[in-house]
């Protein structure tokens, strides 16, 4: 979510502090790096990344077998 409107994309790998690939961020006090399309480098200005879910779904009850697996 940026003041520019949003910008959807598939978030393929993630990385901790140590540069090993992880499957989730932990959340507060947790650090990771990830890759940003270079074509959405431009609306990275005051940008928040926020996890898209489909209709119907929590972060509780997710299910992972529509997820891309590719790193």
């Amino acid at each position: 979510m940026t003041p520019k409107g949003n910008l959807a994309f598939v978030l393929q790998h993630m990385e901790n502090q140590r540069a090993g690939a992880i499957s989730d961020a932990k959340g507060s006090g947790h650090t990771v790096s990830i890759k940003i399309p270079e074509a959405a480098k431009h609306y990275l200005y005051k940008a928040i990344l926020m996890r898209y879910l489909p209709t119907n779904q929590t972060t509780r009850s997710i299910k992972t077998d529509h997820l891309a697996t590719e790193i």
